[in-house]
């Protein structure tokens, strides 16, 4: 499930997944998306990863679906988490947006915010 985080602002989107991720948390979020990307221009994803259990397979579809459409308009990607296979699946997304993919660990989120915020 994604929540949209507080510090969503501007050219910000922050979003917290956890459990299972469907096509529906994509359905929910891309307008958002959308809005930012045509506000400024380009979009800058923090994403906070807390013990997701899966991903399904229309939501995958989804997630190669917004990074494509917008790929030259995603500016930089901060993703937290704490587990081998979150760094993993962070590094698979890097060819899918033309900004920056940047990993921290969760204990790091503060500086995630900050790095994504310049």
């Amino acid at each position: 499930m994604f929540r949209v985080l507080d510090f969503t602002k501007d050219d910000v989107i922050a979003i917290h997944a956890a459990g299972k991720i469907t096509k529906n948390d994509y359905e929910k979020i891309n307008p958002l998306i959308d809005k930012t990307v045509r506000e400024n221009n380009h979009v800058k994803l923090y994403l906070e990863l807390d013990e997701v259990e899966a991903i399904k397979p229309d939501a995958f579809i989804e997630d190669v679906k917004t990074y494509l459409k917008n790929f030259n308009k995603i500016e930089k990607v901060a993703v937290t988490g704490d587990s081998n296979w979150q760094k993993i699946i962070s590094g698979i997304s890097s060819p899918f947006v033309s900004g920056k993919v940047k990993y921290f660990p969760k204990n790091q989120a503060l500086k995630a915010q900050s790095w994504i915020r310049e």
